[in-house]
């Protein structure tokens, strides 16, 4: 087996010979991986050894030990399992973590190949499994380090709408300033529907459909689910053996973990099934939980409103990834897509 001298990115020669002696392992027995943005990670074919990257990576680093730590008490969650937090500054200036580590292959491996219902199969599969840990009880002081801290939104903005929208408090002024943007652009396009969407009875559903979801009980949540951190037995099974890099974990409202905004660009070219996808997979989780919704579209009629705002926030790109539309074209495609939410409420 080569040396992966990457390894000396992390450990210089002495550091590395008293790792190595710490850990009964041979330094060819040992790879590098500096693909995250705030931590460095070495690992061998069963365990994970996760650095910080620089100083402003300390706090993340151990958060992400603390939702293994939380998550190890259930024993049923195809997540890393904590081994130790070392301190031992011959072998690193920073605390670092070990943990197991999860056999598969991350989605992202795949994505090039997949068809429809791979997709389908894979975000069903792992809606199974996200009632796992939101189910995980959490004591007062770790609610205390992961909980998020929120306030009122004094002034809604395009930057801040998401966030007011989830404060159960602040739905009806969110839904005001969200259909004064959509009279702007409604208008100036003249579009046929426009007069729906800025209308009291839209603005009512709207209101029922995203007051339950503001209200929604704050769980433990992973916070960054994306093609990587999600592994794979194979892409003919889909079927999930872990999902790892808990770093932004977070006591939040559990909606954060169906989001495609935090997914690299493949994911988007099956948009035209976005609101497919999402109407099945809000029933099959409020089902697991026993989430009583009165409508399946709020996940959609969310995130696609917010989708709609991220493309209003940035007129200087000519292209939309998340559209495969124009500026102006994105903005249409969204009033449309509000229209098409809106009739199955």
């Amino acid at each position: 087996m080569e040396i992966d001298y990457g390894v000396s990115g992390v450990l210089n020669y002495i550091q590395l010979e008293k790792f190595c002696k710490r850990f009964n392992l041979l330094p060819n027995q040992i790879k590098a991986n500096f693909d995250g943005w705030r931590k460095l990670v070495l690992y061998t074919d069963k365990l994970i050894f996760l650095f910080p990257r620089d100083p402003r990576g300390i706090e993340w680093l151990e958060k992400e030990a603390l939702a293994y730590e939380i998550m190890d008490i259930s024993g049923n969650l195809p997540v890393p399992k904590l081994i130790e937090r070392v301190s031992d500054k011959e072998i690193s200036y920073y605390d670092f973590v070990v943990v197991t580590k999860i056999k598969g292959t991350a989605y992202a491996r795949f994505e090039d190949e997949v068809d429809k219902q791979d997709v389908h199969r894979m975000l069903i599969n792992l809606t199974q499994i996200i009632p796992l840990w939101h189910e995980t009880v959490l004591e007062e002081d770790q609610i205390k380090i992961l909980k998020v801290p929120s306030k009122k939104i004094e002034i809604i903005s395009l930057g801040n709408w998401e966030q007011a929208t989830l404060n159960p408090d602040q739905v009806e002024n969110s839904l005001l300033y969200l259909q004064g943007v959509l009279e702007y652009w409604g208008n100036k396009f003249n579009f046929h529907s426009t007069d729906l969407l800025i209308s009291k009875a839209i603005h009512l559903k709207w209101s029922n459909c995203l007051s339950e979801i503001a209200s929604l009980k704050h769980v433990l949540i992973h916070g960054d689910i994306h093609e990587d951190q999600i592994l794979l037995e194979s892409k003919k099974s889909m079927t999930i053996t872990g999902i790892i890099d808990w770093e932004t974990v977070k006591f939040a409202n559990p909606i954060w973990d169906f989001d495609f905004g935090e997914w690299g660009l493949k994911i988007w070219e099956w948009r035209e099934f976005f609101s497919e996808f999402r109407r099945e997979i809000w029933k099959i989780y409020s089902d697991k939980r026993k989430i009583d919704l009165k409508s399946f579209e709020g996940l959609d009629l969310f995130y696609s409103m917010r989708e709609l705002l991220w493309v209003l926030k940035t007129p200087e790109k000519e292209y939309f990834p998340i559209t495969g539309l124009d500026y102006e074209g994105s903005i249409q495609y969204y009033l449309e897509k509000l229209v098409n939410i809106s009739e199955k409420i």
